[in-house]
């Protein structure tokens, strides 16, 4: 049964996990999506790479508020309405950056996610913990089982000995 279990969370995490390669990958479509359309309307006045450049200006805005969102959800709550508002002036590396715009999304799908019911994996730990411990107390309350009835079984026969003796006795 433990073992049901576990492919039940395992196979809910690779669900999970495809979910997000899923959204992922929507996003970064989304982007090329932009940039093609850009390019179209640009196309008159011919700029591509004047698209370009819009398209890279409105990502760094984007990201700042998004890295802004991100620092200001450490403390308390936020809003989209708080999000707009806040403005981060530093510019922290490109590496750097893009963890931080990584972890803010991570937190904002496990935020959604869990609006929806969606267990997180921590959650999903906690329960194959919890299934592995009953697992063991299955095993153990089967044994106990098994025990009581081997002595019972040996008392009855123990019993039905003793009683065929006393009948031979109380026969000679």
């Amino acid at each position: 049964m433990a073992k049901k279990l576990t492919d039940t969370v395992n196979e809910h995490e690779q669900q999970l996990a495809q979910a997000v390669r899923t959204s992922a990958q929507q996003i970064w479509q989304a982007g090329l999506g932009a940039f093609v359309k850009a390019q179209q309307e640009e196309q008159g006045a011919g700029g591509g790479e004047q698209a370009f450049a819009r398209l890279v200006a409105a990502g760094s805005v984007l990201q700042q508020r998004v890295r802004a969102s991100g620092e200001a959800q450490q403390g308390a709550g936020s809003t989209p309405e708080a999000d707009a508002e806040v403005d981060n002036d530093s510019d922290s590396g490109g590496a750097r950056s893009w963890d931080s715009l990584e972890q803010v999304f991570e937190d904002r799908v496990v935020r959604a996610l869990g609006a929806i019911g969606v267990p997180s994996k921590r959650d999903l730990d906690l329960l194959a913990g919890q299934i592995g411990r009953l697992g063991e107390q299955v095993a153990q309350l089967q044994t106990q089982l098994q025990t009581q009835l081997q002595t019972q079984l040996q008392t009855q026969l123990q019993t039905q000995r003793d009683g065929q003796a006393d009948d031979r006795s109380g026969r000679t």
